[in-house]
């Protein structure tokens, strides 16, 4: 197995890495993929040292591609979110700067975000439950409510919240 990427510096968990170097899967970093070869099935992998600039053909039987994306904000930044980065800024519900506006998954980011499928998951749905009570603007319960447990013995939904004075 050889593993292929086109930065100087491997990404991800120090405990993940850390297993990949100490195992026997060949590494390439400042490398990429220039061709794949084969006649009906993949046989050999061209690739380009960043650096170097020299290629060389590896024989190969399978390859598995994960390809990044670096989203383009420019229309995103006319909009007036607030960003950090190349990312939209969010409350642990999803909201931006703007009331109405949601954002989630890996465009999104708040402190101490993991970036990881799950986390995008949660917070899709945390971005749904936001956009419903925005729209439909329930008397029932809040928020932080809509999911949360009876707070006395018989209760079957939450409590409405009381509005400040």
């Amino acid at each position: 197995m050889t593993m292929i990427h086109m930065l100087d510096k491997w990404q991800g968990m120090d405990t993940y890495v850390e297993e990949i170097q100490a195992s026997k899967i060949r590494t390439m970093l400042e490398t990429e993929t220039v061709e794949i070869r084969g006649d009906g099935k993949v046989e050999t992998v061209v690739v380009k040292n960043k650096k170097t600039e020299a290629t060389q053909e590896l024989p190969m039987d399978l390859v598995s591609i994960n390809i990044g994306f670096l989203m383009d904000t420019k229309a995103i930044r006319s909009w007036g979110l607030e960003l950090e980065g190349n990312q939209i800024k969010v409350d642990n519900i999803m909201n931006t700067n703007i009331k109405g506006v949601l954002s989630c998954g890996d465009i999104a980011t708040y402190p101490g975000k993991y970036k990881l499928l799950i986390t995008a998951c949660s917070e899709g749905a945390a971005a749904a439950n936001t956009a419903y009570i925005y729209v439909k603007q329930p008397k029932k319960f809040t928020v932080g409510e809509l999911y949360a447990a009876p707070k006395e013995e018989g209760d079957t939904q939450p409590k409405a919240s009381e509005s400040p004075a």
